[in-house]
């Protein structure tokens, strides 16, 4: 049995879910794990299951699965469980919730690749450096903040046209792309990645009182 993570999302309707579910089962799926909810303001309905299926025709079941979500114009993605997000995490110079994050990452708990961590302080090098990640530091002052958003908002572009061209043996792109903005950071101003959050490519996360609520364009993992 293989594992499938499939997100879709579209205009908040009747049947969705029921849909879905009843096509997953058709083509020999058992659903394991589901979540949706709808996003009250822009009336959007989210999804997100994990099912196991005997066929390895990632294609096909994609295919199947699309016939469906186009009745509700969704937008939908399909990967296999084991093909992990990699994430670019931002952090200010406050050290738990990164350590927490690769403690999770390291234990298997949370479930992504950690290849580059950026921050406004030097302090979390050595952190970084020890659990093989790349420390990328971008300098923060009240008179170099738009300067230094430009720097990080151009760093950003880079990571994602880097990783998004990357596929796996079935074309799908291998990397999702996470900000990490800690509760209390004097770090960015996270408007500045409107642009690339209008491309679908970049989710971002915050974390209020530490409380670990990870979401990866759309996807919760």
């Amino acid at each position: 049995m293989k594992r499938y993570i499939l997100t879709l999302s579209c205009p908040d309707q009747k049947g969705i879910l029921a849909t879905v579910s009843h096509r997953i089962f058709e083509i020999g799926g058992n659903i394991l794990e589901n979540a949706q909810c709808t996003e009250m303001k822009s009336d959007t309905f989210c999804m997100r299951t994990c099912f196991e299926i005997d066929s390895s025709e990632l294609d096909a079941i994609k295919s199947s699965i699309g016939e469906v979500a186009g009745d509700f114009t969704a937008d939908f993605s399909l990967r296999e469980e084991d093909n992990f997000p990699r994430a670019l995490i931002m952090v200010s110079r406050y050290d738990h919730c990164l350590l927490d994050l690769f403690y999770k990452k390291r234990t298997g708990e949370l479930p992504i690749e950690i290849p580059i961590v950026v921050s406004n302080h030097q302090d979390l090098k050595e952190h970084v450096d020890d659990n093989g990640a790349v420390f990328e530091y971008i300098p923060v002052t009240p008179e170099t903040r738009e300067e230094a958003e430009r720097e990080l908002s151009a760093f950003c572009n880079d990571f994602v046209k880097e990783a998004h061209p990357a596929k796996d043996e079935h074309g799908e792109p291998l990397y999702d792309f996470l900000i990490e903005n800690p509760a209390g950071s004097e770090m960015f101003d996270l408007r500045c990645f409107k642009e690339l959050w209008s491309t679908g490519k970049v989710g971002t996360i915050t974390f209020p009182q530490c409380a670990l609520g990870l979401v990866v364009n759309g996807e919760t993992i």
